[in-house]
């Protein structure tokens, strides 16, 4: 899939660039639930995962049997390339502002 894709309470943009100062996430976790501990995981045989200083995680897809998975979702194809990985935001439009939906 190119450009944009979702996978529960995480967004995944196609981007350019690695994080200069990343560090290598060698578990493949991208995000752990806040409430249920389930979480985002690449699984496939060559991908590089990392953080950067200021928490931006992105992955260098590789090959083309890499999947992004959750335990609540579909296994999802990640095509060779650059990808970043995000919590989604819902508005709240009492309080004026925006937060990260937590699972």
């Amino acid at each position: 899939m190119d450009g944009q894709q979702q996978q529960g309470d995480l967004n995944i943009w196609r981007v350019e660039s690695l994080p200069a100062d990343g560090t290598t996430i060698p578990s493949g976790i991208v995000r752990e639930g806040e409430h249920t501990g389930h979480a985002h995981r690449i699984t496939g045989t060559s991908f590089r995962l990392l953080e950067s200083s200021t928490g931006r995680v992105v992955a260098k897809i590789e090959s083309d049997d890499c999947l992004i998975v959750h335990a609540e979702h579909e296994p999802q194809p990640l095509t060779p390339g650059l990808w970043w990985f995000g919590a989604v935001h819902e508005y709240d439009s009492f309080a004026n502002r925006s937060r990260p939906v937590v699972d």
